[in-house]
């Protein structure tokens, strides 16, 4: 959906909307529903170009904001999609100066937002200003396919930050952007790829470990054979943990176990994460319907 001064259905899925007119987002929704009820989430891209002066609240963005929160919850879609607010150089992080209005209306929002309609899971993404237009979208759809559960994350000269509660600092994160968007790789790829992909990856690593060349490592090979000691297991037991997020046994390096049978199982060991965020993410799911029933019924009875 793009802003305009009027209403029009350019395509099936494109609209132009008043960003003032509650009617435009709920027709452009309801229409949207029509062909498809199960949305992965929808992304809010808030106005950028701050100038120091005072705006009105549509014109930042963040009014529009409120009448899509105020559109998707009436369309009771089930379960709620997922809810990116999307803003650029807002957030005061490496000596960028920003608008301290901005700053507190953006996160405000997000705070507002998961507190009245927790289900749409808002998260607010800090995309920096100095990256290309590629880079950003790169980074934005690594942040959408993740299973973060970050609700406030911020990137700044290829590093990712997210924010902590404790006095709102913002801290950065463990991974690079590399690893970050090399993580999102493995999570979005089939099994035989990410099979594929992991023998590559943990190759890489014991050659570098190693100091060989790749011909000189085989897959097939006990690592423990090609001279993997017990100071190099702990090295590549520290490489897999910081990359894919995944903690082995030291024994699984020095036990007769080879590259691909490492492979197979960091594989298990994602499969078995990814399985419990779903689970986590279905309990939520059951509490916040839970919550939202109870709250209905005591409507009811005032």
């Amino acid at each position: 959906m793009k802003l305009g001064k009027e209403y029009q259905q350019l395509t099936p899925e494109d609209f132009t909307i008043n960003p003032e007119q509650p009617e435009d987002f709920q027709q452009a929704i309801a229409q949207l529903v029509t062909q498809s009820t199960s949305w992965h989430g929808v992304v809010q891209c808030c106005g950028h170009d701050f100038t120091g002066e005072e705006t009105s609240v549509s014109e930042t963005g963040y009014g529009s904001t409120l009448l899509l929160v105020q559109a998707l919850v009436k369309a009771e879609l089930s379960p709620l999609p997922r809810l990116w607010l999307v803003t650029q150089g807002a957030q005061p992080l490496d000596s960028h100066p920003v608008m301290s209005g901005v700053v507190k209306s953006s996160l405000g929002m997000v705070k507002t937002i998961s507190s009245e309609h927790p289900g749409l899971r808002c998260v607010a993404i800090d995309l920096d200003p100095q990256q290309t237009v590629e880079e950003q979208a790169r980074m934005l759809m690594a942040e959408i396919w993740s299973e973060s559960r970050e609700d406030e994350v911020a990137f700044r000269q290829g590093i990712r930050y997210v924010a902590q509660l404790i006095d709102s600092h913002w801290t950065q994160s463990t991974l690079t952007v590399q690893q970050y968007q090399f993580l999102q790789q493995i999570k979005t790829a089939s099994i035989s790829e990410r099979q594929n992909i992991l023998r590559d990856y943990l190759q890489s690593e014991i050659v570098q470990v190693l100091g060989m060349n790749h011909e000189q490592v085989d897959l097939q090979k006990p690592l423990n054979d090609m001279g993997v000691d017990s100071l190099m297991a702990l090295e590549l037991r520290s490489r897999i943990k910081t990359h894919l997020e995944v903690e082995l046994k030291i024994s699984k390096f020095v036990e007769g176990v080879s590259i691909s049978d490492l492979a197979t199982e960091v594989n298990e060991q994602l499969e078995q994460i990814e399985t419990n965020q779903e689970n986590n993410l279905d309990n939520e799911e059951q509490i916040n319907s839970a919550e939202g029933n109870n709250i209905d019924w005591l409507e009811g009875e005032l």
